[in-house]
């Protein structure tokens, strides 16, 4: 679970983390050809930025998956609802972002 201690909704959102930066970036956060080696990587290091792997992810969107990748499950987020609320505000964000770049490239068109 990236931690020592009772298996719970933080192991949960670890293993979800672990998923989505597999997802994002095509390779699990820890890696090696001997199983305990991975362990020790869990235990001792932070996963590499998933932007620097793939630039094209936003910052904030790696934020939230190495947040969910924390060592101590009390740094991660502390439910499946308080992460969904943290997605759903990138997401608006993004969306904005989106809706800008659209409405200037239609005016830049129009000219």
């Amino acid at each position: 679970s990236g931690g020592h201690g009772a298996l719970d909704a933080h192991s949960d959102l670890y293993s979800l983390g672990a998923t989505l930066y597999y997802a994002l970036t095509g390779r699990p956060p820890f890696d090696a050809r001997d199983p305990r080696v991975i362990l020790k990587k869990v235990v001792k290091r932070r996963p590499q930025d998933p932007c620097s792997l793939n630039e094209q992810i936003p910052q904030r969107v790696a934020d939230i998956c190495l947040k969910l990748l924390e060592k101590k499950p009390t740094d991660r987020y502390p439910s499946a609802r308080a992460l969904e609320l943290d997605l759903e505000r990138v997401l608006r964000s993004q969306a904005r972002s989106m809706i800008g770049r659209l409405l200037r490239f239609g005016r830049s068109t129009e000219e």
